[in-house]
């Protein structure tokens, strides 16, 4: 079978939603940094994809950390995708961008 490569977007963006990693202390008054999630590797974006509970469908392979200026994008890969495969992968998608939608992400298109 030929393989092929689809590079699927998952998110950019994904701070504007999760927050910056840090914590506060409110019952005692405390603010207690925790250690900065680095946004630019394959480690920092996963955290923050969990932490937002994203899952990344299992077909996907992660490719690379890119900064952009308004942001970091993370990139991920399916090979050898032939037309079931790339059904599920956009309905696994879609399902995953209803999911945002529903608890109050804003979607917009990014070139």
């Amino acid at each position: 079978m030929k393989k092929i490569g689809l590079i699927m977007l998952v998110l950019a963006f994904i701070t504007s939603a999760c927050g910056d990693g840090t914590s506060k202390k409110d019952d005692t008054k405390e603010v207690k940094k925790e250690k900065r999630i680095s946004k630019s590797t394959q480690e920092g974006m996963m955290q923050l994809l969990d932490e937002c509970n994203i899952k990344v469908h299992n077909a996907l392979e992660f490719s690379e950390v890119t900064k952009k200026s308004d942001g970091y994008r993370i990139t991920f890969i399916a090979n050898e995708v032939d037309e079931e495969k790339a059904e599920e992968l956009a309905l696994w998608f879609d399902g995953e961008v209803e999911k945002l939608l529903s608890k109050g992400w804003k979607k917009s298109v990014i070139a």
